[in-house]
């Protein structure tokens, strides 16, 4: 009995190895076409995040903003509650897309909401 857990938890081991050197990009050239993205911000940068999350996630991201803020004094992270379910900040997105210069920089968003903010390119990929 514990040869056969000691060969699962190795079969275990060796698959996760397996599926994470598998998931790693070790493609390191660069597209010419791709923009730079910067590593440093020099100038002071405003980004509006807009989120919906209540209580104690809430409280984790006020301070995971201050934590970030700290460490990057040129931007200032304004958070935007866009109340208090999925659903409001959503509807918010989408007629957004009708008008997009009134879009925050960052949101909170399920990969289905922004099928037509994708299609239209007006996502930017960040990796």
């Amino acid at each position: 009995m514990k040869f056969y857990k000691k060969l699962a938890l190795v079969s275990a081991a060796a698959l996760g190895l397996v599926g994470l050197s598998a998931c790693s990009n070790n493609n390191n050239s660069s597209s010419s076409s791709s923009a730079k993205i910067p590593t440093k911000i020099s100038k002071k940068t405003t980004v509006n995040f807009w989120y919906s999350l209540t209580g104690t996630s809430q409280s984790a991201l006020k301070k995971l903003t201050k934590d970030f803020e700290k460490k990057n004094p040129n931007i200032t992270i304004k958070l935007q509650s866009q109340g208090g379910n999925y659903s409001d900040l959503q509807a918010k997105l989408v007629s957004g897309l009708q008008s997009p210069k009134d879009l925050p920089t960052i949101t909170q968003a399920y990969p289905g909401w922004l099928y037509n903010a994708a299609k239209n390119n007006m996502l930017v990929n960040l990796t």
